[in-house]
């Protein structure tokens, strides 16, 4: 039987994913121990993920965690493998989505061909640095109907140079030297136009001072960081509310999408969202 899972089933899903895990990947067993999973389950896994399970009888012997855009934790016991159950799963966060990413170790093959037989691309490899295990890692992305047929296009994609939206400014040199105070480098491109870059990213300022305010209050941002810490310690110490007469930064905080986020308005009230970088979740 397949359904959502309740917080009362956490504890049979961390159950299930230490010992799917440790089957997997016997040299990184006991990396936890069952009291840490239990609470990584019930505090951090419920409050931010759909989490579905599949039952035989009163037994879970499977469960799929996923959130907007990513599946963190997809296991099925050893002795429940081969039946289709993990296809199951699979397809439950594959209809209510119509893009996901997810982790999974380089080694793991087995996990690694269950993606790609379901349409899973492989986007990258790391060397592991970044995730807990330290263990080398790949992403795989899928899309609703990424398989078309490639004879139907026209020829490949040209190349892109860049990508950059327009962020609109009541006051524009207010906006400029806002910006510049949070890091930003501005390249001026004409009298109410400005590149405003931060390492290879960049956006477009666009002085419109005769914009419908409600305009700018709709628009909005997103920019995920390493170290959300030490953004947040940078605005705190400007001052941007007193001195740009902007509304007052909110401190970081972990929304229930999973990330950390800080928000900031700007002078004309375009809202941005500094985020900390999702770990790596591993499958």
């Amino acid at each position: 039987m397949l359904r959502q899972l309740t917080l009362e089933d956490m504890d049979s899903a961390a159950v299930v994913l230490r010992r799917s895990f440790d089957q997997a990947l016997p040299t990184l067993a006991g990396l936890h121990t069952p009291d840490e999973d239990r609470w990584f389950f019930r505090e951090r896994m419920f409050a931010t993920c759909q989490l579905w399970g599949y039952f035989d009888g009163k037994e879970l012997v499977g469960f799929i965690a996923f959130r907007e855009g990513w599946i963190d934790q997809l296991y099925v016991l050893p002795s429940s493998q081969g039946r289709g159950i993990g296809t199951a799963l699979l397809q439950v966060a594959q209809s209510k989505s119509g893009h996901l990413c997810l982790w999974t170790f380089l080694r793991n093959k087995n996990a690694r061909r269950f993606y790609e037989k379901h349409g899973f691309v492989l986007v990258k490899e790391t060397d592991g640095a970044r995730n807990e295990e330290k263990e080398p890692d790949a992403m795989y992305s899928w899309r609703l109907n990424g398989t078309l047929k490639t004879e139907a296009l026209p020829g490949p994609v040209p190349d892109v140079v860049a990508l950059r939206p327009f962020v609109p400014a009541k006051d524009f040199e207010k906006s400029l030297s806002f910006f510049a105070d949070l890091g930003f480098r501005a390249y001026r491109l004409g009298d109410q136009l400005a590149s405003m870059n931060i390492g290879p990213f960049a956006f477009l300022l666009q002085g419109r001072p005769n914009d419908d305010e409600r305009f700018a209050a709709n628009f909005m941002m997103h920019m995920l960081v390493e170290d959300i810490d030490a953004w947040w310690s940078r605005i705190a110490t400007l001052d941007l509310a007193k001195r740009y007469g902007a509304k007052a930064p909110s401190a970081p905080k972990l929304q229930p999408w999973g990330l950390v986020v800080a928000y900031v308005w700007d002078p004309s009230g375009v809202l941005w969202h500094i985020a900390k970088a999702p770990a790596d979740t591993d499958n």
